[in-house]
């Protein structure tokens, strides 16, 4: 009885301490840009997760609950810290931790190294802290107009800029945090930590990866403030930043992800061709 009451108790106490965390995440999905991407960084652990599903529930079936508990009490002990003090960011990165030391206790260490490459890359689905974001966002934003209003000047408009403000042939045009490409930022880094492992083995190389489309990503934005910027002169701002604004997020995504492809297949193909 008393192998079946701990299990229980723990997998109650791990759903008790991270709903409030859970029901934070969901609520913050309509309104907040950095949290957007949550639903398919579990989408992505999730479908390892499946991937793995018949080895788990094997080495499940052949462990009897009782393995180490203290990667379990750890996350615990860093959620209730978290939320006591007001950082949630502690509180909502435990959980791959919670989980993780869950999985070891009731299915031993070969379950939880499996599921140790999903429960780390979740750590991606929470939003960074907001001093955290402001100290990335003014410098990336900044980032972006320099490049954009090199190009600008390169094509032969007048530009003048002033911090994140460019004046492009007297038009004002401010390059804003969406523009500055960190939303899109968080799930491109999420989706080339998930595809690089899938497609490379080595370390070094998948975080060569990583580090060629987050580059993608301030690439693709530059272009797009640079487009955007010289279509408002030539055909004014509504037409460039009214309905259209969404469409031109959606087009850097979209080369963002097929750059992230595209690079992914090369390394893959040269670590092939190395390996042989």
């Amino acid at each position: 009885m008393a192998t079946v009451a701990r299990p229980a108790l723990l997998s109650l106490l791990f759903v008790f301490a991270y709903a409030p965390v859970l029901f934070d995440l969901v609520q913050g999905l309509p309104g907040n840009e950095l949290v957007q991407h949550a639903p398919f960084v579990f989408a992505l652990a999730g479908y390892l997760v499946l991937e793995r599903r018949r080895e788990l529930l094997r080495l499940a079936r052949e462990h009897d609950a009782g393995g180490p508990v203290r990667f379990f009490l750890a996350g615990i002990v860093l959620n209730v810290v978290g939320q006591a003090l007001g950082v949630y960011y502690v509180a909502q990165v435990s959980l791959p931790i919670t989980l993780y030391g869950l999985v070891l206790y009731l299915m031993g260490p070969a379950a939880a190294r499996l599921v140790r490459f999903p429960a780390v890359l979740l750590v991606l689905a929470f939003p960074i802290p907001g001093k955290l974001y402001l100290e990335l966002v003014v410098p990336l934003k900044l980032f972006v107009s320099q490049g954009a209003a090199w190009l600008l000047r390169q094509a032969g408009y007048d530009v003048i800029r002033q911090g994140n403000v460019l004046i492009v042939d007297s038009l004002p045009i401010g390059v804003t945090e969406a523009c500055a490409g960190l939303s899109s930022l968080m799930t491109i880094l999420a989706l080339s930590v998930f595809y690089g492992y899938l497609r490379i083995r080595r370390f070094g190389l998948r975080l060569f990866v990583v580090l060629s489309s987050l580059s993608l990503v301030f690439a693709a934005n530059i272009l797009r403030v640079t487009a955007m910027s010289a279509g408002a002169v030539r055909w004014g701002q509504e037409s460039v930043f009214g309905g259209t604004h969404a469409l031109w997020g959606v087009l850097v995504f979209a080369a963002c992800v097929l750059g992230l492809l595209t690079v992914t297949a090369c390394i893959s193909r040269l670590e092939a061709w190395v390996i042989r």
